[in-house]
């Protein structure tokens, strides 16, 4: 695998028992555990959340203090996702900027019990469960402002699908988690706003890293 030069260093830094060989700013072997890539990967982006279900598969809960941990989490094969994307880019420093330096104690606790009911209802295909526990004290009022219509759109998504719509990361990407599909309706309505929002369906890989190999799937961790 060809390397930029910023990732062969990484790896070259990392390595692990000599077991990652970088030649050339080429990727020639990287014989490691799900752990050490895990470790790896967190390194690279700074935090474990996209990392460690694109290595593992599904839906993750991961902590990094001083190591990775992560864990597999229930979800119901039920749900639809649906991604709305604005043509409006949101800078991540600057939608963790708007974030306030602290938050009251109610709002903590409020936002860490929806957690774990979130938890509970994806992995439940519990909708109404769901419309409850994906209520978000802590970024989406702060975040929302810096995607153009925000309140309008999410009004329409959430009343036509039934389910819930949320701010993807710090945006500008929205996701909805439902148990209907949008209707065409509402994509040329969203379609004919000033900014534009492209919409994409889409389905949880349940499987991680992997390739195919004989036309079946093998997973590497």
């Amino acid at each position: 695998i060809r390397l930029d030069e910023t990732m062969a260093k990484y790896f070259r830094d990392w390595n692990i028992n000599g077991q990652i060989s970088v030649k050339n700013g080429n990727l020639i072997t990287a014989k490691v555990t799900g752990q050490e890539a895990l470790e790896l990967s967190t390194r690279l982006e700074g935090h474990p959340d996209n990392a460690a279900p694109a290595l593992f598969g599904g839906l993750t809960a991961s902590i990094n203090e001083g190591s990775v941990m992560t864990q597999k989490m229930p979800l119901s094969p039920d749900w639809i996702y649906t991604l709305y994307i604005p043509d409006v880019e949101v800078s991540t420093a600057e939608a963790r900027r708007a974030l306030p330096d602290a938050y009251s104690r109610q709002t903590a606790v409020t936002n860490s019990a929806h957690a774990i009911l979130l938890a509970k209802a994806l992995a439940d295909g519990d909708l109404e469960l769901l419309k409850t526990a994906s209520v978000d004290h802590i970024h989406e009022p702060y975040r929302k402002a810096f995607i153009p219509h925000f309140d309008e759109v999410k009004a329409l998504a959430a009343a036509d699908t039934d389910g819930v719509f949320l701010i993807s990361g710090s945006g500008s990407t929205c996701i909805s988690i439902s148990l209907s599909h949008l209707s065409q309706t509402v994509r040329d309505a969203l379609n004919a706003y000033e900014e534009k929002w492209h919409i994409m369906e889409t389905r949880p890989a349940f499987q991680g890293a992997g390739y195919f190999k004989e036309e079946t799937w093998h997973p590497i961790f």
